[in-house]
């Protein structure tokens, strides 16, 4: 059953906000200036992450495919395609192992 024609434009509004507040489109190393300097680290905080804190759906607003793609770290050491390859294989369960749980818990 499709949604009546007066609640069309009002749900394509809605879900266009939801979207937009997730993570902008085109980043840059500017825009994740810092994210080992916060006091989590990699780890991510409540401080930091308020609107995503305490959710384990990762992937709903922080797209796989713009993921991990521009070393932002200053650490030459990180291996991109090795991160890619275990968030490829094990998911959203991945996030915690860098980024702790997100208020989740265990």
């Amino acid at each position: 059953m499709s949604a009546p024609r007066s609640l069309v434009f009002p749900l394509a509004l809605a879900l266009g906000l939801a979207l937009s507040a997730c993570e902008p489109l085109q980043m840059n190393c500017d825009d994740l200036s810092g994210m080992l300097d916060g006091p989590g680290g990699l780890n991510v905080t409540e401080e930091e992450h308020a609107a995503g804190w305490g959710r384990s759906t990762c992937f709903s607003c922080h797209s796989v495919e713009r993921m991990h793609v521009m070393n932002c770290t200053g650490l030459e050491e990180v291996d991109l395609a090795e991160i890619r390859a275990i968030v490829d294989t094990e998911g959203e369960t991945s996030c915690a192992q860098c980024h702790g749980d997100n208020g989740v818990g265990p």
